[in-house]
């Protein structure tokens, strides 16, 4: 992981516990950053903070 240098957004609902560690994730990757949406899995993904968190990730 250690060589992925390109910009990464790691997301993870709140209360997303059976997924591994998206913390450890994204502490691995060089010039990542992690944003954490309210839900689960699943439901984060009809969540519009993760549209705000793709928004303001993409806008640099």
């Amino acid at each position: 992981l250690a060589a992925i240098t390109m910009p990464t957004l790691v997301l993870c609902g709140a209360d997303d516990n059976d997924n591994g560690s998206a913390g450890r994730l994204a502490e691995a990757l060089p010039d990542a950053s992690r944003a954490t949406i309210p839900g689960t899995h699943m439901s984060s993904v009809t969540k519009p903070e993760l549209g705000a968190a793709l928004a303001a990730f993409l806008a640099g």
